[in-house]
Parts: structure tokens; sequence; C-alpha cells
């Protein structure tokens, strides 16, 4: 009897072992498997309206957020499904450490004011986003004449090739580096665009590329300068481009420079 309970004893006691020694090993696993895959590096690619830190920043959220093999598994998207201009996150495990968070962004080729707002619309001329301040990295667009509009709907406008003109514009004003603080379509679409104190006509929507190019190369030659630069007669033959100076600034620029008393300026740019 008494051998008995003392086997059942002995029994119980190696049992508990047994259940220690699973219990540590899962244990030690647990930590072992955090450990080897925590997140110590990140690559951002894909973003333009944000940067790498705010990306990160808001990604990296939830228990996971530290484990290379776990948190791509989790709903990426959820934390940023009401930011403007995201349209997709996905993330990729590189290695054990290494994650890398691609970033789809809304192509939004243009915002313009609406009621106590601004409405950001795609190339297709439906309103994406809306906010209550402007947002950087979106050309400002008037002339655009419309009674409504709301989210996810079209811009209510005659002619809606227009948005093919903007998005052009866009990408080539972009690829330049030479955004206008805001661009000005007149009833028939002639476009003006706006930097500071020069104003830049544009005229219809053909030769852009070449009005594009020609404008980045003289913008440099405009600084603290007021005018009006001519662009809207250039052609793949006439490339003869005009700036009319603002008549004061031309009269003080005429006492600093006796050479300089025109007050329409005629250059010939080179390819």
């Amino acid at each position: 009897m008494k051998e008995s309970q003392y086997r059942k004893k002995i029994d119980k006691k190696i049992f508990r072992i047994i259940v220690a020694g699973i219990l540590g090993i899962i244990l030690l696993s647990v930590i072992a498997f955090f450990v080897c895959f925590r997140i110590t590096e990140i690559e951002v690619d894909g973003n333009h309206h944000y940067t790498e830190k705010e990306i990160q920043k808001m990604v990296m959220k939830g228990p996971f957020k530290s484990n290379s093999i776990l948190f791509p598994m989790t709903d990426i998207e959820e934390n940023t499904k009401d930011t403007p201009f995201i349209q997709a996150i996905t993330v990729e495990r590189l290695s054990p450490n290494k994650i890398a968070i691609h970033v789809v962004e809304k192509e939004l080729i243009g915002y313009v004011p609406f009621l106590d707002g601004y409405m950001y619309f795609d190339k297709k001329g439906i309103i994406a986003e809306s906010t209550v301040e402007p947002l950087e990295g979106v050309p400002y667009i008037e002339g655009l004449e419309f009674d409504h509009v709301a989210l996810k709907d079209k811009l209510p406008i005659d002619n809606e090739d227009i948005f093919n003109t903007i998005l052009s514009l866009s990408r080539m004003i972009a690829k330049n580096e030479i955004e206008p603080d805001r661009i000005v379509l007149d009833k028939k679409y002639n476009i003006t665009l706006y930097y500071g104190d020069i104003q830049v006509t544009m005229g219809e929507d053909s030769y852009l590329e070449e009005k594009v190019t020609h404008l980045a190369a003289i913008l440099p030659y405009l600084e603290e300068k007021k005018g009006l630069l001519h662009l809207e007669n250039i052609t793949n033959d006439a490339k003869n481009v005009t700036f009319e100076k603002d008549e004061a600034s031309d009269s003080d620029e005429d006492s600093q420079d006796s050479g300089e008393k025109d007050k329409t300026i005629e250059a010939e740019s080179t390819d």
C-alpha cells in the first residue's frame, strides 16, 4: 500500500517535471522566436507625400509590430485607411530582421477650393480626398467651374478632356521640380502658371512638353523679378519667348542698370 502511494508520488513528480520542461521549452522557443525575428531595419519605398518616419509611424502598430514574421500577416491597411494620399500599403519580409514597406500613393493631379475646404481629384476627375487645410505636393487649380461636388464623384465640368491636360502638366512640372503656386484656367482652358510675382502664360495644351522644358530653363533667371513670361507661342519650330517686366520693378532695375530700359525682353532659348 505504501509502495503504491510512493510510486504515485514519484509519477506525479516526474509528470510535473516533464510538464515544466515542456513549458520551459515552449517559453524559450517563444522568446527565441521574438528575439531572432525582431525587426531592426525597415525600408520604405513608393512614398512621396510622407517621409519614411511618417510612414513607419502610421504602419508600425499592434502587438506584433516588432516581429518580421507575424507583422506582415496583420491587417496593415487598417492603420492607414483614413490617411490622405495612401491607396495601398504592403509589408515584405526581406530577412529575419529586415522588412520593406511598399507604399502605393493615390495620384492626385490637382485640388480646388470648395466651401470651407479643399477637394482633391485624380486623373479621371474623381474627388478622392478632402481636407480642411491645403496639402503640399498637389497643384492648386483655379478656373474649373462647378456648383456641387462630393467625395467619390467626378467634378461636374463641361470639358472632361481638361483632366488629361492637368495630368500631363502636373507630371511634367513634378519631373522638372518647378511646382507653381497655382494653375489658372480661363473659360477656353488656356493655361497660366503663377510663381510668386512671375506670371507664365502657356496658352492651349499643345506643345506642353516643350513649354515646360523652356520654363524650367528660364525660371532660375527670373528670381526676384516681376512680370509676365510668354510661352504660348512655342512650337517645334518657334522657340522665342518673351518676358514683360512689371513696370514698377522695371523702373527699379533701370535705376541700377541703365542697360535694361525696355519693358519687353526677347530671348531665344537654346536646346
